[in-house]
């Protein structure tokens, strides 16, 4: 830094900045069964499902503006729509939260070839808005 005053004296300084990691630690918390074809709140072979997904923050600061993407390899699971950077807003620590909006839900179709208490693992690639990266996975169970 050069510092001037009208007299036309200078002073030069330096001075450093630390740059950290985050403190925040984005991970899958937990589900809930917001919509299932015949209304059981269970994953069932050839249903419709809509999944609120639960993302915490086990960090120490604040994430903002967080975005999950979610997918599966299961050849039980189709339709995975509208489910690429779901918007999870800002995620204070020790809390956990869920998409504002329904349409933003996890949602698919099960195949009714599933056999019951089949374990269908999701995939959780998370992102906010400084480029900060977590991944996670959590499992369904079919019924």
């Amino acid at each position: 830094v050069v510092v001037s005053d009208e007299q036309g004296n200078t002073w030069e300084d330096v001075f450093a900045v630390t740059i950290s990691e985050t403190g925040a630690r984005i991970e899958f918390s937990k589900f809930d069964v917001y919509a299932d074809d015949n209304d059981d709140q269970k994953i069932n072979p050839g249903e419709s499902v809509s999944l609120r997904v639960y993302l915490e923050n086990t960090g120490i600061s604040k994430a903002l503006d967080v975005h999950a993407t979610f997918t599966s390899d299961s050849e039980y699971i189709t339709n995975l729509n509208h489910n690429e950077s779901v918007d999870y807003n800002a995620i204070d620590p020790g809390y956990s939260t869920y998409p504002e909006f329904a349409s933003s839900f996890l949602s698919f179709d099960v195949s009714s070839s599933t056999p019951n208490g089949t374990e269908i693992t999701f995939h959780v690639d998370i992102t906010d808005k400084h480029g900060n990266t977590w991944e996670d996975e959590f499992i369904i169970k079919v019924e």
